[in-house]
């Protein structure tokens, strides 16, 4: 078991992870999220573990992109609230937020992308996972 931990936290966690500067990322936080995909998928093997490494950080990146949007809707509201001098009780509309479209297509595709390749992963491991299983109830030789 603890063999495996370097596979399970180590090589991803150095490169999935943002581990310098204001930006930097909670490592127990990702660890956490991949040991809970450990937990609910049980893999077997180097090629069902890359795949659930696969699938926690196509999670973690997009929770990233979901962080970035959220900041990114911070900063207007702070810039609008700057702006009108006339907000009721300190109230914005929502509608007066709004991405420029650069950003919301850039976000749109970073998260699809993120989508696309969990789904992937998921689909392989399922196959993978359904053929050990296959292998294992067929009588032996």
């Amino acid at each position: 078991m603890s063999a495996r931990n370097s596979l399970k936290h180590g090589l991803l966690a150095k490169t999935a992870l943002i581990m310098q500067g204001r930006a930097k990322e909670n490592k127990a936080e990702f660890a956490k999220l991949l040991n809970g995909l450990h937990d609910s998928f049980k893999p077997v093997g180097t090629a069902e573990e890359l795949l659930v490494q696969e699938i926690a950080v196509s999670y973690w990146m997009e929770g990233r992109a979901q962080i970035y949007e959220n900041l990114e809707i911070r900063k207007q509201s702070s810039r609008l609230e700057e702006d009108e001098s006339e907000a009721r009780d300190g109230e914005l509309s929502r509608a007066a937020i709004v991405l420029d479209s650069y950003k919301i297509g850039t976000l749109q595709r970073y998260t699809n992308y993120q989508h696309k390749r969990r789904s992937r992963a998921l689909e392989e491991l399922e196959r993978l996972q359904k053929q050990r299983a296959k292998e294992k109830s067929l009588p032996d030789s």
